[in-house]
């Protein structure tokens, strides 16, 4: 199956996000890091089961968006003023 731009673009998110993880301090690194690393290859995976799913897509989708908004609270959570540990 053709790949999805949806998974092109969660792919270079992944590849550009990983140098920035890699900076961050080493406890920091494992634990707000590990989890956004694990949080965007979940998305990924998803992606990729929703694209070879042959029925509805609809439950993928939603799990989808429910990752989305997690991995964009510990985003928030790293770039956050007090913390900085993503600038």
């Amino acid at each position: 199956m053709a790949e999805l731009t949806i998974q092109q673009k969660i792919s270079r998110m992944i590849m550009k996000s990983a140098p920035r993880i890699q900076n961050m301090r080493k406890p920091d690194k494992f634990t707000i890091g590990g989890a956004i690393q694990e949080s965007q290859y979940r998305l990924l995976r998803l992606c990729v089961v929703a694209n070879m799913e042959r029925g509805s897509k609809k439950q993928y989708q939603n799990q989808m968006d429910q990752e989305i908004a997690v991995l964009r609270t510990y985003i928030d959570m790293a770039v956050m003023p007090e913390v900085r540990l993503i600038s």
